[in-house]
């Protein structure tokens, strides 16, 4: 299965279950309205044991420069969307319907929730030195240290398409070559 955000195509592995979940009917519907306005991950993944909280995050632009995103803001934004998220499948997990309740039932009882951030930066090349404006170590560091995050994972992770470990899918920006290609 494969499913797009932006420019990012994320390309899932056999036997993965996975839902766009911030656009599913019951997310849309009806959990996105609770509590004053409820956010959702980009992607939810049952693979090797696990539920996998996906969050993807594009950079254009050199954030040294320009700073119209914070990284800590970011951070933040994305442990909200983590934490909703999860209450999202536990409600829906009851209230939603056919298919999507199934998966919810699925997703709740995994063994283990991951948490995964993929910040895919483009046009922020520094020198070959730095060749990102934001380091993925020093953004892994302060969302396992983000509120909600920690007690979700404590093992929480920051990926791009040139680090992305042995997760249950790989990452491509069709049109721009991939660091190790």
């Amino acid at each position: 299965m494969r499913i797009q955000e932006g420019s990012v195509v994320l390309s899932f592995e056999d036997g993965a279950r996975v839902e766009k979940y911030d656009e599913s009917r019951y997310f849309r519907d009806r959990f996105s309205k609770a509590a004053g306005g409820s956010k959702g991950v980009d992607a939810v993944c049952m693979a090797r044991g696990s539920c996998w909280l996906i969050e993807i995050k594009e950079v254009r632009r050199n954030l040294w420069e320009d700073h119209d995103l914070k990284v800590e803001d970011a951070i933040r934004r994305a442990a909200v969307q983590i934490r909703d998220t999860l209450g999202g499948l536990i409600a829906a997990r009851l209230c939603a319907q056919g298919g999507e309740q199934r998966f919810a039932a699925g997703a709740v009882s995994t063994a283990a929730w991951r948490v995964v951030l993929h910040l895919e930066q483009r046009d922020t090349r520094q020198s070959r030195l730095r060749p990102t404006a934001i380091s993925l170590a020093s953004v892994q560091s302060k969302l396992r240290k983000a509120e909600y995050v920690g007690a979700i994972d404590p093992r929480a992770f920051a990926v791009d398409t040139g680090d992305q470990r042995d997760l249950p899918w790989r990452a491509t920006v069709p049109g721009e070559l991939v660091a190790g290609e």
